[in-house]
């Protein structure tokens, strides 16, 4: 096997930041950032993870899901819990 490159993505930290995910556009235009605190608070509908896809959620506090949210049949989640770095 001959590896030609390895790709390498660093995090971005926004552990200051609370976010709250209230409707799928939240969702969908969600940074990926470490944040303090996750909390899905769908309140008429549903807020979806659609098959074929992968969302990693990443905090330094806290991840709520106070409403509704689905994650359907072949997608994937993964919420991380990290450490942020001293300012």
């Amino acid at each position: 096997m001959v590896i030609d490159y390895v790709k390498i993505n660093q995090l971005h930290w926004d552990c200051q930041n609370d976010v709250v995910i209230a409707n799928q556009t939240d969702l969908n235009q969600f940074d990926h950032a470490v944040k303090g605190s996750i909390d899905i608070t769908a309140s008429e509908q549903s807020v979806q993870i659609f098959s074929n896809d992968r969302f990693t959620f990443r905090v330094s506090d806290e991840f709520q899901i106070s409403g509704p949210f689905t994650a359907q049949l072949g997608s994937e989640m993964t919420v991380l819990l990290h450490s942020c770095p001293d300012d």
